[in-house]
């Protein structure tokens, strides 16, 4: 009876050890991966040569913060939108404020940094506002404070900058701030503060102000150790109608201002949004704000930016869904040329995502792959209204989504943190998976 149990039992084994999955072959590649997966504990510290991103979730607006293998930081996006614009959108339903109301949504932004900051961290090295949003870059109340370093007002990003002082702010248009009309004299009392926040920023020497450049690889860069980490780069993809062209830093424009704008200065803000794509060894990110990409009829050819931008982008391993999973972006050109092994949304209002997103994200008509979906946070409503096909599908639907890549790229692992608690220990662990070659 013994012989036969450890025959069995030796099956078993040799069955394990010749798993063929790329899963399997990323555990056996990377036996040493941080022991950071343990449930109900804390996410073990960034260390060198890793590459983390956090995708954290304060139920009211996007926001990704990064520390590179060298622990160069970055943060895309720093939204906040509070209870009054939930109402002004009704019967939407917007997220609960995370982990709980007593701080402005950028104040919490700041304190997720402090908490997985790098060791010695003083500043971000980069902030990326990927367009003229608020829930992007925070929208300002009668209620905001004041700054103390300038005339502007605290919500979103300029939260996170009290805290956190930014070595540079990049955005899709300073600082003229005309395309595809003149903003500068703008009612919207938030991107009015929000321009008056770059001002500030760049005639006070604290921070450097750029406009995105599209097509290069050397306006977000490695900025501590970069000999060390040769296979590490940031292209920028596309922004304001640009796209890059998969050679050297060129790019093309894919649309003007005769199309984008009507005749009285009104316009779609979302397909001028800024797009990155981090690489580092195999493994690949993509992010691109509210980047459209529905072509219907009741829709103009230029709205398509994901189908004109798919190509030069390529297979990726994760990438964060473009406008929250809504219904206008995450088109099947975008989906069969990228592929992703890893999606992330991130999510706030009950729209997020569209039904017909979920189709096509779940498609293996599209693209045959594995593919696990993590969100930000899935509200009741839209489960119920999109039914099994959304809840039978997602890995994860509530908590901060954090993507941790190993040293050389080779594998990587996610990890979702509980967003209800200041803790933000871990809540579940998925991986290590293989980066794709």
């Amino acid at each position: 009876m013994w012989d036969l149990a450890a025959g069995i039992l030796a099956c078993i084994l040799v069955a394990a050890a010749t798993e063929s999955t790329p899963e399997a072959a990323a555990r056996a590649a990377n036996p040493a991966a941080p022991a950071s997966a343990v449930v109900g504990q804390a996410l073990a510290p960034w260390s060198e040569g890793y590459l983390d991103i956090h995708h954290i979730n304060t139920g009211r607006g996007n926001a990704a913060f990064f520390i590179f293998p060298d622990g160069t930081s970055m943060i895309f996006d720093a939204g906040a939108l509070e209870d009054d614009w939930g109402r002004n959108v009704a019967p939407l339903v917007l997220g609960l404020a995370l982990p709980n109301p007593s701080r402005r949504p950028g104040e919490w932004i700041a304190d997720y940094i402090d908490q997985f900051k790098r060791p010695g961290m003083a500043g971000i090295d980069y902030a990326l506002i990927s367009h003229f949003h608020a829930d992007h870059y925070g929208r300002v109340q009668f209620t905001s404070p004041a700054s103390a370093h300038g005339n502007w007002k605290l919500a979103g990003i300029t939260d996170v900058a009290e805290r956190w002082p930014l070595g540079t702010l990049i955005d899709r248009d300073y600082p003229a701030y005309d395309f595809p009309v003149a903003q500068r004299g703008t009612k919207d009392k938030s991107l009015s503060n929000y321009f008056r926040f770059a001002d500030g920023l760049a005639t006070s020497g604290r921070s450097k102000v750029e406009r995105f450049a599209v097509g290069r690889d050397d306006q977000i860069v490695l900025k501590y150790d970069p000999e060390r980490y040769p296979t590490f780069s940031v292209r920028n993809i596309a922004a304001n109608g640009a796209v890059w062209t998969g050679s050297g830093s060129a790019s093309r424009n894919v649309l003007d201002v005769g199309q984008i704008a009507d005749g009285k200065g009104k316009f779609n803000e979302n397909p001028l949004s800024l797009m990155i794509r981090l690489d580092y060894g195999d493994f690949d990110y993509v992010t691109g704000g509210d980047t459209t990409g529905v072509h219907t009829p009741d829709q103009p050819e230029w709205f398509d930016m994901e189908s004109k931008i798919a190509p030069v982008v390529g297979e990726v391993d994760a990438l964060s869904l473009n406008h929250h999973g809504n219904r206008d972006a995450t088109n099947a050109d975008w989906l069969r040329a990228l592929q992703p092994r890893i999606i992330v949304q991130q999510t706030w209002t009950s729209d997020h995502p569209g039904g017909d997103v979920v189709a096509r994200i779940t498609s293996k008509t599209l693209w045959p792959g594995q593919r696990d979906i993590f969100a930000t946070h899935i509200q009741e409503p839209t489960k119920i209204a999109i039914g099994p096909w959304l809840t039978r599908n997602y890995r994860s639907m509530d908590g901060h989504v954090v993507i941790r890549v190993q040293p050389g790229g080779g594998a990587y692992d996610v990890y979702i943190l509980d967003d209800r608690s200041t803790d933000r220990k871990v809540k579940a662990h998925f991986g290590p998976y293989q980066s794709r070659q």
